[in-house]
């Protein structure tokens, strides 16, 4: 299993390589164990969580600085298939929420009841 400060690490660097991306940035590939042996270098919630609103904050000024016609467009630099500069610009939120419903399921399985996203 992966740890929740793992994910969350990943969802960061999701909207990094997203706002890179949509930059028409070169993303270079890492192997899987760099990946996570990077995501697990986010030992203590204070980190990762400065590390997720930095590149939630990148990739919110890449699509502010984007030309709003432009998300129609396919994004060429997508690795994964054909998908529009939107669908790009999107799919971190999309990921943070896949990963949000894990993270809510862990918790089921502990009795937290609490809701912390709202926190």
């Amino acid at each position: 299993t992966r740890s929740a400060l793992n994910m969350v690490a990943e969802c960061g660097g999701n909207c990094r390589v997203m706002g890179q991306i949509l930059r028409g940035e070169a993303v270079g590939a890492m192997t899987d164990e760099a990946r996570m042996a990077h995501y697990n270098s986010f030992d203590t919630e204070e980190k990762v969580l400065a590390h997720l609103n930095e590149n939630v904050e990148y990739l919110i000024g890449v699509v502010q600085e984007s030309d709003d016609e432009t998300f129609g467009d396919d994004c060429t630099g997508f690795p994964y298939g054909q998908m529009s500069r939107f669908g790009v610009a999107q799919l971190p939120g999309v990921h943070m929420m896949y990963h949000d419903g894990q993270l809510n399921y862990i918790q089921t399985l502990l009795n937290d009841e609490q809701v912390h996203w709202r926190d």
